[in-house]
């Protein structure tokens, strides 16, 4: 039992320092001028990037120079009216607190365009439809048409991620099939080989050959098609849990869908 722990142990450890190597490489790619554009035109400030936080951990290189400049530029960007006109057309919130409070009163003005353009009904069936959160972003007087037309969009969305979620499943009943055929294939393989007995090995025959040719063939055959029993029988495990997640998230999404009628 001890040695199970160890070994589980170290296979934790091993996949966990595979992950950090390739994310290191991946980190030590990174454009981090562009980077840096990104995280300001999503409205964020650095110290809260995910991606830079994960970096750092791994011991990443992380040119700060670049990420820095890159962030400054998209901050530019991101405090400009056709921005903040942009974020309220897709629904977004704007963070008024990235750019000068001298420029707070014109991006408000260009940001609730957007809004109103974004609170349109058809605008709200159409990200309904595309699985898309709204954000309570829409004034009174326009919200209740708005969401109206969204939560139309938005049964038509959860209606499609039922459906693909439910072909998963059949998908996965005919993985689960073919792998019982191949572990009753490989049961009945099994049975067919000899049971050899391992004779030990004693100081007064150890100079002697304990089991003939036929016999240690026998045996590793016997290990390898219980090993292959074994691969498939995890395969079957693995398809039957991923059927279970799938069912739990077509009963949520079925009761989202029900509330909306």
């Amino acid at each position: 039992m001890v040695w199970r722990h160890l070994i589980l142990l170290a296979l934790s450890l091993s996949l966990s320092s595979c992950a950090s190597y390739f994310l290191r490489k991946e980190c030590n790619k990174t454009n981090w001028f562009s980077h840096g554009q990104k995280v300001a035109m999503s409205g964020k400030r650095l110290d809260a990037d995910d991606y830079v936080k994960s970096c750092q951990k791994v011991e990443a290189e992380i040119h700060w120079g670049n990420l820095d400049r890159g962030f400054k530029s998209g901050m530019d960007d991101y405090c400009k009216p056709q921005s903040a006109y942009g974020v309220g057309k897709k629904g977004e919130n704007f963070n008024y607190d990235m750019c000068s409070s001298s420029d707070v009163p014109k991006l408000k003005t260009a940001y609730n365009k957007g809004i109103v353009a974004y609170c349109k009904p058809d605008n709200g069936y159409r990200v309904g439809a595309q699985g898309q959160a709204y954000q309570n972003v829409c004034v009174e007087q326009d919200e209740e048409a708005f969401l109206k037309r969204y939560y139309e969009g938005r049964k038509v969305y959860l209606t499609t991620q039922i459906e693909n979620k439910e072909a998963e499943i059949k998908a996965l009943d005919a993985k689960i099939a073919e792998g019982e055929r191949e572990r009753n294939n490989l049961t009945f393989r099994l049975r067919r080989v000899p049971l050899v007995q391992k004779k030990a090995v004693t100081k007064a025959s150890a100079g002697q050959q304990q089991l003939s040719p036929a016999e240690e063939a026998a045996i590793r055959q016997r290990e390898e098609l219980t090993d292959d029993i074994r691969r498939v029988e995890r395969s079957i495990k693995s398809a039957r849990n991923q059927q279970d997640s799938l069912r739990k998230e077509i009963g949520s999404l079925k009761t989202e869908r029900n509330s909306l009628q």
